[in-house]
C-alpha cells in the first residue's frame, strides 16, 4: 500500500511540474545588433526578441547579450571578436544601480540579469606571446527583459537606460499571432 502511494504521488508531482513549466507559444521572434554611439556602427550587443502567447495575451522577452556572433571586441590586442567585456562590465553596472528600466507605454516590464561568466580576451604572457584567456572576474553576459503580459494592439518596449530610451522594440498581437516589428538600437548623436 505505501508503494502504491508513493508512485500516486510521484505522478501527481510530475503532473503538476508540467503543467506549471508548460512552455509559451512562440509566435515571432527577432535579432538584432545593438550599436555603439556616434557614427562607428560598431556593434556591441546582440538583441534577440521573441514574442510568445500566453493564456491572458502575449509577453515579448528580449535578450541583450555582450556575447555571440558579430559583436566587436574592445579596441586593443587584449579584445577577441564576438564578445566585448565593456559592455558586459556596464551592463552589470547599470543593473546594480538599478537604472534600466523596461517601459511599454504606461506599464513597467522587469530586468534580470542572465548568465554570467569570463569574457574571452588576450593577454601576453612572457615566454608564450599573446594567449587567449577569460577575463579576471565575471560579468552579466545577458541582461533579460520581459514586457510583461498585453492584450491585442500595437505595442513599443522601451528600454529606458538612466532617463534616456536606448532601445525600442516594436510589437503587435491580434489575440493568436503577432509579430515584432522592429528592433532599434538608440545611440546618443555624439555631434549634438
Amino acid at each position: 500500500m505505501m508503494r502504491a502511494v508513493s508512485i500516486i504521488a510521484v505522478v501527481v508531482v510530475s503532473v503538476l511540474c508540467v503543467a506549471v513549466s508548460a512552455p509559451s507559444d512562440v509566435i515571432a521572434s527577432k535579432s538584432a545588433p545593438y550599436f555603439e554611439d556616434g557614427f562607428s556602427r560598431r556593434v556591441l550587443a546582440n538583441i534577440d526578441a521573441t514574442l510568445t502567447r500566453e493564456s491572458e495575451g502575449a509577453r515579448l522577452r528580449v535578450v541583450i547579450s555582450a556575447v555571440g556572433s558579430g559583436i566587436d571586441s574592445v579596441h586593443g590586442f587584449e579584445g577577441v571578436d564576438g564578445a566585448n567585456h565593456i559592455t558586459a562590465r556596464e551592463m552589470g553596472e547599470l543593473f546594480g544601480r538599478g537604472a534600466l528600466r523596461p517601459v511599454t507605454g504606461a506599464h513597467e516590464g522587469t530586468v534580470e540579469i542572465g548568465r554570467v561568466g569570463r569574457i574571452p580576451e588576450r593577454r601576453f604572457v612572457p615566454g608564450q606571446g599573446f594567449v587567449e584567456t577569460g577575463t579576471e572576474h565575471e560579468y552579466p553576459l545577458e541582461l533579460i527583459l520581459d514586457s510583461g503580459v498585453f492584450g491585442v494592439g500595437d505595442h513599443v518596449l522601451s528600454l529606458v537606460v538612466e532617463d534616456r530610451e536606448r532601445l525600442r522594440v516594436a510589437f503587435d498581437f491580434d489575440g493568436s499571432t503577432g509579430r515584432i516589428r522592429a528592433i532599434e538600437s538608440l545611440g546618443v548623436d555624439l555631434l549634438r
